[in-house]
């Protein structure tokens, strides 16, 4: 209980500093997968093919 303003202190300041990422544009953005990373990657590359092959022209579902 006594290190509860300590940690509350470092969460608002992790989370003020992911805020500051979003005034950075996007474009040219690549993830960087490290060898830890690749089931995480294979994942995230499986959903990618089912969302295309589910809307293949990119439309909003109804």
């Amino acid at each position: 209980m006594e290190t509860f303003p300590t940690v509350i202190a470092q969460d608002l300041w992790a989370l003020e500093k992911q805020q500051e990422m979003y005034d950075y544009p996007d474009n040219g953005y690549a993830e960087v997968f490290l060898k830890p990373d690749i089931a995480l990657r294979r994942v995230r590359v499986r959903l990618a093919r089912m969302e295309r092959a589910e809307n293949p022209l990119g439309k909003a579902p109804e």
